[in-house]
């Protein structure tokens, strides 16, 4: 499964294969997770100045998720049709793996049910997910819409 995506030129079995792999995935992680903080710390500035406030905690997460959804979605649907593959772990596994998070969502929700709101906890739960389900649908559908024009 990891041959159909990677590169042909890239050996995933051979030491220097696998750090080619990393290499990859770690420049596209670093700047993924620049790009999370910049959105978070934007989100906190915006929203209120009091960072640890359970009523803002979960923006971001929720920014993040969604946009990186929709940009996960469009780069699927336009590396399948494209073959490059190392663009896919530069960008969809590196870039974007770092900038979405699963672990900040389920972070998030502890921290809003520790504070009682079960409510927002719920609201956010569900919304976040099927929010994120949809844009990664509709980013590959984009995708999909420009290669065919």
């Amino acid at each position: 499964m990891m041959s159909r995506i990677l590169p042909r030129e890239i050996n995933p079995a051979s030491w220097r294969g696998k750090l080619s792999i990393a290499w990859l995935v770690g420049c596209g992680a670093f700047i993924g997770s620049a790009a999370r903080l910049l959105v978070t710390l934007t989100a906190y500035s915006w929203l209120s100045t009091d960072t640890t406030s359970v009523i803002w905690v979960w923006v971001p997460t929720l920014a993040v998720n969604i946009t990186g959804s929709l940009a996960l979605g469009y780069l699927a649907s336009r590396i399948a049709s494209s073959g490059q593959q190392g663009l896919w772990l530069l960008l969809g596994v590196g870039c974007l793996g770092s900038y979405t998070t699963f672990s900040g969502f389920a972070l998030d929700i502890v921290l809003i049910a520790q504070h009682g709101s079960w409510l927002l906890m719920s609201i956010y739960g569900f919304s976040s997910v099927l929010l994120s389900i949809a844009a990664a649908g509709l980013g590959f559908y984009w995708a999909s819409r420009h290669v065919r024009t």
